[in-house]
């Protein structure tokens, strides 16, 4: 089967995830607000789909704009020089697309810039050669006597825009395939359009190949007058060194910054963007080594490397300045603390890596990627939906029905991660407000499981509801939450909060957030529900039934009530196996030689055998080892595969 190799034209012909992109792009187009026109190049090789972001990007464009008053839409203009033969002037051929596509709208535009661009032309060509595709041809058959071709251009100039102001709308004149034009014809053409037809109202937008990233206007949150002061003194100045710098930075980061202004630091975001206007090697590197960059120290990383070689591998990627290797090094010590002690240059105060995403730095993993897309990634939460939820800490309900819609968006995780950023300055009543609702979802929720590097949603829980309840003063954190656990039937999250407090024999942990007596008290409230819900045959509805039986085992004194339930689970084999596989749990790993993480399934031997007593484990053993599976679940035939397996290894060690 042959493939077309034709562009795509529609959003749902995209199966590349480009969309985003030409969403982001269109809208910031749509949003700019300026008199001046502005250029957008898209860079890239030749066939790696810069016509179908076009594409895309214009569909959106035309979708925003019937959100606008149509006499203000702006108006999309089509221009390809490759398509004119070698007689066609690449200039006149420009201008009779521009006014013949406005001549469509109203031929009154028409018949008023016809005569203007004609005019325009005749004097460009006596003022200059004119090029075209294949070469150049010099105009000898119109001259203009005693006159100034700059003095009349200029003038020309005045009366077309006057002329397209009176049209009110902006035009987008998308220019395309010119990477298909010789490195000479590319240079004319950017020439004539930038000098010559640099008219107010008007984007140009350029393709070539990678796209120039979109924003303007600054976000002063989290701006340290002495960050800014470091960042200069690290020798950010000296990338400047012509009025023609400045204007470029400034061109790019007006456009760059806007879609994300909201997500990042602004001194960050300006010191990152001076590494991509100036030293675009240097900075792909950086965007293409995230761990590297963002680990805390030395010690983070997970090759076996002395300090020597993990600073050889920043070496290797500063010798792709263009300019002063120091000098781009020295601001890259300014963004990122792990290279502190690589360089031995502690300019950095001691913080965690929560503060470092809290202030949006570069340096923070979890916002790291935004400096580079320039786009909130897929499952992660934004700063203003943050604040959106911190002003709902009022209201539980409307906090919990807002952050089970996080779930549905894939965006839990990264809401548990960073919600600890919205703890300062809340009242008593807006923390209580929110641990009920984080309880409550956390109860609602099925477990999100943990990758090999990132844990599970429920260990998120437990040490976030644990932050919150910490702000509460000692006095009444145990009384508020032994109530919220009355409260709910269900007792797994209360379990693995209380259980963080102690250790296993029983002893308080210094990081408590309990008091010793305020422990005891929420075990025995703990077991009289786990009693509650044996009795009424609810106790296999907990998320984690092992978890629960294994804790009522190690919290009770002589509970009548354990040994009960402990009697009819040796007994009844319908109910032993649902015990054994209530002891069954999901785990990740890494296939040899495969960097694809792989679900397993195994048995925490261990805590079992410590439930049932080691002294019932052979009667056990031989209760399970009867080939009797009918009417068994796969989870419960797999548990006790790996129970008769793991008891026959233990018991020839033995």
């Amino acid at each position: 089967m042959i493939t077309s190799d034709k562009a795509i034209t529609k959003t749902e012909q995209d199966f590349l995830g480009r969309k985003t992109f030409s969403r982001h792009l269109a809208k910031t187009i749509i949003g700019w607000n300026k008199k001046e026109s502005i250029i957008i190049g898209l860079f890239g090789p030749w066939g790696c789909g810069k016509t179908s972001i076009l594409n895309l990007t214009e569909e959106d464009i035309k979708l925003l704009s019937k959100e606008i008053e149509a006499e203000k839409a702006p108006i999309i203009i089509r221009f390809n020089p490759w398509s004119f033969s070698e007689k066609d002037l690449i200039l006149e051929a420009f201008f009779n697309k521009i006014t013949f596509s406005l001549g469509a709208i109203d031929d009154n535009y028409k018949k008023r810039l016809s005569p203007k661009f004609k005019k325009f032309v005749n004097i460009l060509s006596v003022a200059q050669d004119v090029p075209k595709i294949g070469g150049i041809f010099k105009v000898l058959n119109k001259t203009i006597d005693q006159i100034s071709p700059d003095k009349n251009l200029e003038q020309i100039k005045n009366e077309i825009e006057s002329i397209l102001n009176d049209i009110g709308r902006r035009l987008i004149i998308v220019i395309d395939d010119i990477d298909r034009l010789s490195n000479l014809e590319i240079r004319q053409l950017f020439k004539i359009i930038k000098m010559n037809a640099d008219f107010h109202e008007t984007i140009y937008k350029f393709l070539i190949s990678q796209l120039d990233d979109l924003i303007y206007s600054f976000n002063k949150e989290n701006w340290s007058l002495n960050r800014w002061t470091n960042l200069i003194n690290s020798g950010f100045l000296t990338f400047f060194s012509s009025l023609r710098d400045v204007k470029r930075f400034l061109n790019s980061i007006e456009f760059t910054f806007q879609s994300v202004k909201n997500e990042v630091n602004s001194i960050d975001f300006i010191a990152i963007e001076v590494i991509r206007v100036f030293e675009p090697d240097v900075y792909h590197e950086i965007a293409n080594n995230k761990f590297l960059f963002t680990s805390k120290s030395t010690s983070d990383f997970t090759i076996d490397s002395e300090k020597k070689e993990v600073r050889r591998l920043f070496d290797t990627i500063f010798k792709k300045s263009q300019s002063d290797i120091t000098l781009i090094r020295d601001i890259c010590i300014f963004l990122f603390p792990v290279l502190d002690s690589v360089y031995e240059k502690p300019i950095h105060e001691v913080s965690s890596k929560s503060q470092w995403r809290k202030e949006r730095k570069i340096c923070s993993i979890d916002v790291f990627d935004i400096y580079f897309s320039l786009e909130i990634p897929t499952g992660f939460i934004s700063k203003s939906e943050l604040l959106y939820l911190r002003g709902l800490c009022d209201n539980p309900q409307l906090l919990k029905t807002e952050i089970l819609e996080f779930y549905s968006q894939n965006k839990l995780l990264s809401f548990l991660d960073q919600a600890r950023d919205i703890s300062d300055d809340l009242n008593l009543n807006q923390i209580k407000g929110f641990i009920q609702a984080i309880y409550e979802v956390s109860i609602e929720l099925p477990v999100i499981k943990g990758s090999f590097m990132r844990v599970s949603s429920n260990y998120r829980f437990y040490t976030l509801i644990k932050y919150y309840l910490e702000k509460l003063e000692k006095d009444i954190r145990c009384e508020y939450f032994n109530n919220l656990i009355s409260h709910y039937e269900s007792i797994d999250t209360a379990i693995g909060i209380i259980r963080s407090s102690d250790f296993d024999d029983g002893k308080i942990s210094e990081e408590s957030i309990f008091s010793e007596e305020c422990v005891d008290t929420l075990k025995e409230l703990i077991i009289k529900k786990i009693i509650t819900l044996v009795e009424g045959n609810n106790l296999f509805n907990q998320k984690f039934p092992g978890r629960v039986l294994l804790n009522w085992k190690r919290w009770s004194k002589d509970d009548i009530s354990l040994k009960k339930f402990t009697n009819q689970m040796l007994e009844n084999k319908k109910l032993l196996i649902n015990v054994l596989t209530s002891f069954l749990f999901e785990g990740v790993k890494f296939s040899s030689g495969s960097n694809v993480e792989e679900a397993f399934f195994d048995l925490d031997y261990k805590s079992f055998i410590e439930f049932i007593d080691q002294g019932n484990l052979e009667f056990v053993s031989e209760k399970l080892n009867v080939d009797e599976r009918l009417n068994l679940s796969s989870r419960q035939i797999q548990a006790i595969d790996i129970f008769i397996e793991k008891y026959k290894e233990n018991k020839n060690v033995l």
